[in-house]
């Protein structure tokens, strides 16, 4: 207290100091790293992060930079001209527009499993010859009847057919779109290399001579770029909007414009600090936390409107301005405090989590409540005098008192049954979203244009990586996944084995026996037969055993330079909390039977972070209770009191997953991981509403038997909570308007929380206590 009655005395100091930590902080925010990527919500010593991080070091990175030609006639002519045109720009390791697989079109009987070949063998002799398969290993064919299915035969080899590529090139099928992929030598991740690269093959592509060869550029590097540039325009849209909200409501609210600059320069003061110790302490912002700035301006107004009212209150009672401005010093210090510690210690606790998406986001938020609270400590002694006198008179003083609008009273609990059903219902229609890529919001010509070359390279699944120790383990390994009990999983596995088997010179022999029965029967027979044409089926019997040179760079590199690279394709989209762990569990499992081996997979990251949200949020959300009850019950000496605002957080957060369902809005990775934060700002009202009570306990009731002691004090203290709500929605609202829809999220989960806390912390409870309160005195 006596640091408090110092700054009465010297209102110089403390403002100037609080202001030149505002400049130096505000001075940090351009050296603040930016980490865009899911895996940076992750410890980087998390091992599917770890794992991940050197796969794609190994093979390159992870993805293509795409360059998709058209719409124009033969786009494919104009790919070997791009080609030359890029060749000399640094960090391309090389680029390609046939497919991969077109220069083994015709080994495709060395293609297939060693189960499919021998399949093979059987369909061929049902077609081809009147012998049988021999069980021996003697010979390929015997002697006898032969009973095999022909129309069986028949579908295994237009199978075959269907498998191998015919098209040479990535073509749309009106054939108006070409594709060319060029491979970087750096990872996604890196946006200045990015940027740099897109620069210099977009400029190579704009010199090639001739007409203007129409194109679009997409694909991982692209989209890094763009989230970033959405990121840097969100935030700027976002700060814009809430900043003229905030002046909007807090000229109309406070009654005065000098009060809303007053509040303004606090909370912009505040937010220069906590940049300064966002970088001191933690060094960069990730998709989650560069957000928080614009969320913590509208909790920050809260404090400022608290010691204006309670400011204007003093004034209006007849005091004089050095009295009016120590006891609302004084007073609300205390109160303030309580709220600040509560909401700051709830945040802290978010970083004992070593999942950043807690853990970073808790301290930058705790650290800017601290410094919320800290800067109007400062500076209100001497901002006060700035104030008016009085505001009568005045359009936005008028205005203002719209804000204590409060129709609640004790006779209406039997209405509020009614809730019942429909948080039941709200709570019903809750879910949450897995697929992560619904949570970017590109424009539609983006996502026509990622469809496209989607379909254009036959797959929209990104596969798993796995590096194994040897060649050995690579064959053991494939072969596991290959199994039965993997087979609702994994839908396709693809090693260098695959490509270049090593039973080649053994399937030739057996091929040789094969061609030796076809070229028994004429070319008509053979495609009548067969459905297929007879000269591609005089390619595939009459091609040799080939080497690593017949495989292309392109498809050779997805496997490492030691060739013990698995590719693992799931057959379920990962969309789903089900889907995403069910091909983690094999993934896992699969760690565990082969030691040594390394994970790069987007999905064992997600699975990851799901776990961390599940596991730790469980923690968090305990820790956070019971850190909350030993704030409340030192700063109200009464543990009925601090069980009454654990019961306000545990109901305001059923609530709150009701209202989420209510406006159908779905929780994510990112906005749930808030949920603690949003309850804790929150909960300041209910901390207020106690103080209130508590401060004119015994005195007459104003509103007799409309409303008791709790309701009464919620009356009182409805103008600036009502206010500290709206600069909070105005601060969390402007998130609506971002692009992002995974930011949006961010944004519907704190206004809900804001709502659900109200209806928790100003209605419900302070109801439930008049009544009952009534109920015992009436009887």
């Amino acid at each position: 207290m006596s640091i408090l009655k110092w700054n009465l005395k010297n209102i110089y100091i403390l403002p100037i100091i609080a202001l030149i930590l505002s400049v130096w902080g505000a001075l940090q925010a351009p050296k603040l790293k930016v980490n865009m990527d899911l895996s940076g919500l992750l410890s980087d010593t998390n091992p599917a992060v770890v794992e991940m991080n050197h796969v794609s070091e190994i093979v390159g990175g992870g993805g293509y930079l795409i360059a998709l030609v058209g719409p124009m006639a033969s786009p494919e002519k104009k790919l070997p001209q791009i080609t030359d045109a890029i060749k000399d720009i640094p960090h391309i390791k090389y680029s390609y527009y046939e497919r991969e697989t077109y220069a083994l079109k015709d080994k495709a009987l060395y293609l297939i499993s060693k189960k499919e070949f021998k399949k093979l063998n059987e369909h061929a002799l049902v077609l081809f010859s009147d012998k049988k398969v021999d069980t021996t290993g003697l010979d390929l064919f015997d002697e006898g009847d032969n009973s095999e299915d022909v129309a069986e035969a028949k579908k295994f080899f237009e199978t075959l057919r269907k498998t191998v590529p015919q098209d040479r090139y990535f073509l749309s099928q009106d054939k108006l779109y070409a594709m060319l992929l060029i491979k970087p030598d750096f990872g996604s991740t890196d946006l200045e290399s990015s940027e740099a690269l897109v620069k210099k093959v977009e400029e190579a592509i704009n010199k090639v001579s001739g007409p203007k060869i129409p194109y679009h550029l997409s694909g991982r590097y692209v989209e890094k770029i763009q989230d970033k540039e959405q990121f840097d325009r969100d935030i700027a849209k976002t700060s814009i909007i809430s900043t003229v909200l905030l002046i909007i409501v807090l000229f109309f609210g406070l009654g005065s414009m000098r009060a809303g600059w007053f509040t303004l320069a606090g909370v912009f003061m505040a937010m220069g600090q906590t940049v300064g110790l966002a970088y001191l302490i933690v060094g960069r912002i990730n998709i989650l936390t560069g957000f928080l700035l614009a969320i913590l301006s509208g909790l920050g107004s809260e404090y400022g409107i608290h010691f204006v009212r309670r400011y204007f209150k003093e004034r209006q009672h007849g005091k004089d301005r050095d009295t009016a401005i120590e006891e609302t010093y004084l007073v609300m210090g205390r109160s303030l405090f309580s709220a600040a510690i509560t909401s700051a210690c709830a945040f802290f606790i978010l970083s004992i989590s070593d999942f950043r998406g807690f853990s970073e986001l808790g301290m930058i938020a705790g650290l800017g409540v601290v410094c919320i609270y800290f800067t109007f400590m400062c500076i209100f002694p001497l901002g006060a005098r700035l104030l008016p006198h009085k505001t009568e008179g005045h359009i936005q003083e008028k205005f203002s008192r719209f804000f204590y609008a409060f129709p609640f009273k004790t006779k209406y609990i039997y209405w509020y049954a009614l809730l019942i059903p429909i948080m039941g219902y709200g709570t019903y229609n809750a879910y949450f979203e897995f697929d992560f890529e619904r949570l970017h919001n590109f424009s539609k010509k983006t996502q026509e244009i990622n469809k496209l070359t989607d379909d254009l390279y036959g797959r929209a699944i990104t596969p798993s990586a796995i590096l194994t120790r040897d060649m050995e383990q690579v064959k053991s390994l494939e072969s596991w996944l290959n199994n039965d009990e993997n087979s609702h999983v994994i839908h396709q596995v693809i090693s260098y084995n695959t490509l270049v088997p090593d039973d080649m010179q053994s399937r030739y022999k057996r091929i040789q026996k094969i061609k030796a029965e076809v070229d028994k029967i004429s070319p008509e027979e053979l495609e009548e037969k067969s459905g297929m044409k007879y000269s591609q089926v005089q390619k595939w019997l009459t091609t040799k055993p080939y080497g690593d040179e017949l495989v292309p760079k392109s498809l050779g590199d997805n496997f490492g330079p030691d060739k013990n690279i698995l590719l693992v394709f799931p057959k379920e989209r990962q969309g789903t909390y089900e889907n995403i762990n069910r091909y983690a569990e094999v993934l896992l499992k699969a760690k565990k039977l082969f030691p040594g081996m390394e994970v790069g997979s987007d999905t064992l990251v997600f699975s990851a972070i799901l776990n961390h949200i599940i596991e730790d949020g469980k923690i968090v959300l305990i820790l956070f209770l019971i850190g909350a009850f030993f704030v409340f019950w030192p700063d109200f000496k009464s543990i009925r009191y601090a069980m009454i605002l654990e019961g306000q957080l545990v109901i305001g957060c059923l609530f709150l997953i009701a209202l989420m369902g209510l406006v159908d809005e779905p929780f994510t990775i990112l906005n749930v991981a808030i949920i603690p934060a949003v309850l804790a700002a929150g909960i300041d009202m209910g901390v207020h509403q106690i103080h209130d009570e508590i401060e004119h306990q015994g005195q007459p009731l104003r509103w007799g038997k409309k409303r008791g002691e709790a309701l009464s004090a919620a009356k009182r203290i409805s103008g600036p909570v009502h206010m500290g709500m709206l600069t909070s929605i105005c601060g969390f609202g402007a998130l609506l308007t971002a692009e992002a829809k995974m930011l949006q999220g961010v944004g519907w989960i704190s206004i809900m929380g804001q709502v659900a806390m109200y209806l928790v912390c100003m209605v419900l409870f302070p109801t439930i206590k008049d009544y009952i309160y009534s109920f015992r005195n009436g009887k």
